[in-house]
């Protein structure tokens, strides 16, 4: 309703009475004949037969729960229980066929009244087509659904688009307003000109010349409408009362500019929940991993002195020699045995696997047993000591091949 112009008195003038809006019809039920299905069933074996009327009450699962029942009870007599196997494997060959004798009974049903069903149950038929057809047949039918249902939404698309504009011509600014919040299809949208028009006359309706319940109505349209994000008030209204600041504050997200002519916060709009993580395992335990040290070397391997090579690769030196006991002979007064000396091809098997001639070792005894004046020299001048050989000079090094 307009505001009265100034100066105006006396009653206000009565409208003109308006056609009351024509009831919607009432969309159908669809309700599908079993011809197809009646015909699979009378084509299969009484076994078949039986399993298919368990898959048509509740699909696979309620094979298995038969099987189950049926476990049970042979169970409780005292017999063996049946394989489940092969009746399993005879369900899912049958599925398909169950599936596709449903869809075209409910196909069937839905082409001859297209225009009367609801709209949802032409879709969950149009929606099941993919999966279900399996001849010319089956897809011609299919087809046909398909431009029923391009039809059907482009004619209440037409027909959304009528009602707005005769209501905004009308000016029915608060219909207008529900009407564009309603469209027959997600995502719909309307001619930009009229989305203009009715944007600026809901900007208009909201101004200090309009009362604060009519002020409080139009803002409430607005916020179901298409358009909320385009309209300004021009002005709050000049009596904000408290009923006017709790209607606002509970759309304030949807119409922020609304909310902030009256001096009220709008709080963000909600966003879409993000799913907590679930941790797939036990708590872990914060451990603090220490650092990885250096590479303890010897000093003799540090200061360059030249290495034992087999085969192209740096020996390792032997293990740390463990302290000996204060009644055995010390270590550097030991006599040297013939030790067994490991053969080449073993050596360089062990060897052949390290990634690079740097070899990682530990940290090696000042003194390590030699039995010759050039073993200790070597020990001494940081040349390393092929493990298990008692003495460097019986490792034999490999002929050159006469060329």
């Amino acid at each position: 309703r307009r505001p009265r112009p100034e100066g105006a008195s006396g009653p206000r003038p009565e409208r003109a009475p308006r056609p009351a809006p024509e009831p919607k019809p009432k969309p159908k039920r669809l309700v599908a004949a079993r011809t197809n299905r009646d015909a699979l069933l009378e084509s299969l074996s009484e076994a078949e037969r039986r399993i298919a009327d368990q898959l048509m009450s509740g699909g696979i699962n309620a094979v298995r729960q038969a099987l189950d029942a049926q476990t049970r009870a042979l169970a409780a007599e005292g017999k063996e229980p049946v394989d489940h196997a092969p009746i399993l494997t005879l369900a899912d060959d049958l599925s398909p066929k169950i599936a596709a004798a449903e869809w075209r009974d409910f196909a069937e049903a839905a082409i001859g009244s297209a225009n009367e069903i609801a709209l949802r149950d032409l879709r969950s038929v149009v929606a099941k087509a993919a999966s279900s057809t399996r001849d010319d047949e089956t897809r011609l039918l299919a087809a046909q659904l398909r431009e029923a249902l391009d039809a059907r939404v482009e004619a209440m698309k037409a027909n959304w688009v009528k009602e707005l504009t005769g209501a905004i011509k009308e000016g029915r600014l608060v219909r207008a307003l529900k009407i564009s919040g309603q469209p027959p299809e997600p995502g719909s949208r309307f001619p930009e000109e009229l989305a203009n028009e009715l944007a600026s006359q809901a900007s208009a309706a909201l101004s200090e010349e309009t009362m604060a319940d009519r002020w409080q109505l139009v803002a409430e349209a607005v916020a179901t409408s298409s358009v909320r994000r385009t309209v300004t008030p021009a002005s709050p209204p000049k009596e904000v009362t408290e009923a006017l600041k709790a209607a606002v504050a509970k759309i304030a997200s949807r119409v922020p500019a609304i909310a902030a002519s009256l001096g009220i916060a709008a709080p963000p709009a909600p966003g879409k929940p993000s799913a907590a993580r679930k941790p797939s395992g036990p708590p872990r335990q914060n451990v603090a991993k220490k650092p990885p040290g250096p590479i303890k070397r010897p000093a003799e391997v540090a200061a360059g002195a030249p290495r034992v090579m087999i085969g192209g690769r740096a020996i390792p030196p032997p293990p740390r020699p463990h302290a000996a006991p204060a009644n055995e002979t010390p270590v550097e007064d030991a006599p040297v045995e013939n030790a067994p000396v490991a053969s080449a091809p073993e050596v360089l098997e062990n060897v052949l696997g390290a990634p690079s001639d740097e070899v990682a070792v530990a940290d090696v005894a000042a003194s390590v047993p030699a039995s010759s004046d050039e073993a200790d020299a070597g020990v001494a001048s940081g040349e390393a000591v092929v493990g298990g050989v008692s003495d460097e000079d019986d490792v034999v090094s490999p002929e050159p091949e006469n060329v």
